[in-house]
């Protein structure tokens, strides 16, 4: 049929075409047959205006009093309340009376009709299940099933960010979050020896140098890490820079919760605003420099960045702790010689595990692969043994085994701290599982590229570096990803070997005096740090796809 757009209702019709063909293949059925214009017009009309003054009678408790927190608190359960009483509304006058009997169904259910039948004919929850078995089976079997599953989903949605923001906005006591913020980052030790903690803002501007150069060499708009990196920027500000008071019970007093100097124009923040200039300039020098680059220099400036990120790795270790008496300093007439990795903490510990770990583990992944396809026996072999010996024990048991036995083997030649082994153990639990993904992508490399660097002459080892492995990490991307997400999550468990990382410290938050109890905060906040960076390295992943040649932008496969 022609649109006529030459009525008000026809041109709100054609202008809302694209609107409803999406809601119709996403959210709800197809238009039964008898609509017409009219009524889809006044449909989506009439359910827009239902859907506002339905969702804002439900969340206008929220926004009382009216201020930052309650608008973010409000508007996601807003948004998804107007969509429920939009779809019910809109399927009503599209006549879908399988999805209102549904619906009638778990709302007498709920308690929510206040009909009562005669009594000694049938119970109210008999007619209210058996409504709901009907509506269910026939939008199941007989029908499609878009509407119901939108609205119970919204629904259910809406329940658990209702419990949760509730918690967060009302409940919870964050005090013991903002009192404890620079425990958790960098652990006790540094919180307690302020005069050592110069010794950690090398590794940050290491890591935010390397960070945004790595970015730059993705050859990407400069909108894509600019507003990310922005935002990121002005949270930590925000974040170090906060300072809120609460009333300590015991003690009697108003205590600040910022137990640190970090004023606007206090070194801390100084330092930090330097970190940030840093990142913006070294992107968008490189992003400069090589936007319109070749491949091949492209991939050049990259092999460069991975070894300078190995040597400032280390420079950030032998920082943090100098061999021998290097770096030692008067202090408070005391002999600074630096901070072991058994006074390493928080989170920042954490991500030092998992990078480390993640590093090595590649390398031992790497040897393990190619030793378990070998043909020689006495490289094969001691592979083979070495990843199912690894691979048939949990992590746990063989952090113990770090702590406890470790020393008696390794001693002699090298004396290490608790840290050092539990980075070697889980860069050997790491590495196992890599081999084995690097092994299938091994498989999956083509007799003709080996034979064609054959042709040109290459040696085994070369062509295994130059050839086979970099084809089986450009097929294994996802699962290299997942395997890094994993050590990452891992890291949390070297608390039961008493290390003060970020999950430790987190967990005996609540034993303060101050903060007794309050153990639902820090677990929930445990698990945000988790997921930010688990969702962060996924999001690379995916980017490093794209840049391959793997995925389109979309998300396509295009492999």
């Amino acid at each position: 049929m022609i649109e006529d757009t030459n009525t008000p209702v026809g041109e709100l019709y054609h202008r809302t075409r694209h609107l409803r063909r999406w809601i119709d293949s996403n959210l709800l059925e197809e238009a039964p047959k008898w609509a017409t214009r009219e009524t889809e017009v006044v449909g989506m009309v009439v359910a827009t205006i239902v859907g506002l003054v339905a969702a804002w009678m439900d969340v206008s408790s929220i926004l009382v009093p009216l201020n930052l927190w309650s608008i973010i608190h409000a508007l996601p359960l807003f948004l998804l309340a107007f969509l429920f009483y939009w779809m019910v509304t809109f399927s009503v006058f599209r006549g879908n009376w399988r999805l209102i009997l549904f619906l009638l169904s778990c709302w007498g259910i709920l308690g929510g009709i206040p009909v009562d039948f005669p009594s000694g004919i049938v119970s109210n929850s008999t007619v209210y299940w058996f409504g709901l078995i009907i509506s269910t089976y026939l939008m199941v079997i007989r029908y499609r099933t878009n509407s119901m599953i939108s609205i119970v989903a919204t629904v259910l949605i809406f329940w658990f960010l209702q419990a949760l923001f509730d918690f967060v906005f009302n409940e919870a006591v964050w005090n013991v979050i903002w009192t404890n913020r620079q425990l958790g980052t960098i652990g006790p030790y540094f919180t307690r020896t302020s005069e050592e903690s110069w010794r950690l803002w090398p590794a940050l501007y290491i890591a935010i140098a390397l960070g945004t150069a790595a970015y730059a060499l993705l050859q990407e708009k400069k909108r894509k890490f600019l507003i990310p990196y922005s935002v990121f920027s002005a949270l930590l500000i925000l974040v170090v820079n906060y300072e809120g008071h609460y009333y300590s019970n015991w003690n009697h007093e108003i205590l600040s919760n910022r137990r640190y100097a970090a004023d606007w124009a206090d070194p801390i923040m100084l330092k930090i605003y330097a970190a940030i200039i840093i990142g913006y300039i070294i992107f968008i020098f490189l992003h400069e420099m090589y936007k319109d680059a070749e491949d091949y220099i492209i991939n050049t400036a990259q092999r460069r960045l991975m070894m300078a990120a190995v040597t400032g790795f280390f420079f950030a270790y032998f920082t943090l702790d100098p061999p021998g008496d290097f770096g030692c300093h008067i202090s408070d007439h005391a002999i600074m010689c630096g901070v072991s990795p058994e006074e390493w903490g928080g989170f920042s510990l954490n991500l030092i595990l998992a990078v480390a770990a993640s590093v090595l583990g590649f390398g031992v992944g790497i040897i393990l692969a190619f030793g378990r396809q070998s043909k020689l026996t006495f490289f094969k072999w001691p592979s083979v043994a070495v990843i199912e010996l690894i691979r048939s024990g949990p992590l746990v048991a063989w952090l113990f085994i770090a702590f406890i036995l470790m020393p008696d083997f390794i001693n002699p030649v090298y004396e290490a701290d608790s840290v050092v082994r539990t980075i070697i153990i889980l860069s050997l639990f790491g590495g196992c599982y890599i081999a084995e993904i690097l092994r299938g992508g091994l498989q999956s490399v083509s007799s003709g590229q080996v034979e064609a660097s054959e042709a040109l002459g290459m040696s085994p080892i070369q062509t295994k570096l130059f050839v086979e492995l970099p084809s089986a990490i450009r097929t294994t991307v996802p699962a290299l990803v997942s395997s890094v997400i994993g050590l990452w999550k891992d890291t949390s468990l070297v608390y039961l070997l008493g290390v003060h990382d970020g999950f430790n410290l987190i967990r005996i938050m609540p034993e303060q005096r101050d903060f007794l109890g309050l153990h639902k905060e820090v677990y929930l906040i445990a698990g945000v740090m988790f997921f930010v960076f688990a969702y962060y390295l996924s999001r690379i992943s995916m980017r490093v796809e794209v840049s391959l040649g793997l995925r389109s932008d979309t998300g396509g496969e295009m492999t």
